[in-house]
């Protein structure tokens, strides 16, 4: 798995086994798993969470905007690693 420092994801999905790829450009940040998400399931644990993605296939990404802060960037991030961890098929 190739991880990129800084995103709040490398360190939770290390441990990961199903993660294919961890990346983050500029503001993007995407998990890639081997398998496909239960897009319906993801959708309402994030959204039960109070964070709002989009999945799709056996991608989970965030663009958060550039004014952020690091207490919400921390919430979506943790919140995409608890959904990824949780609900794979």
């Amino acid at each position: 798995m190739n991880s990129a420092s800084g995103s709040g994801l490398p360190a939770a999905g290390d441990r990961l086994l199903v993660l294919q790829y961890v990346r983050v450009l500029g503001a993007i940040g995407v998990i890639e798993t081997e398998r496909p998400l239960r897009i319906e399931a993801i959708q309402k644990h994030l959204v039960d969470r109070g964070v709002w993605l989009r999945p799709f296939g056996r991608l989970l990404y965030t663009m958060p905007p550039y004014i952020i802060d690091d207490s919400d960037l921390r919430d979506v991030t943790s919140a995409m690693v608890d959904a990824v961890t949780h609900l794979l098929d």
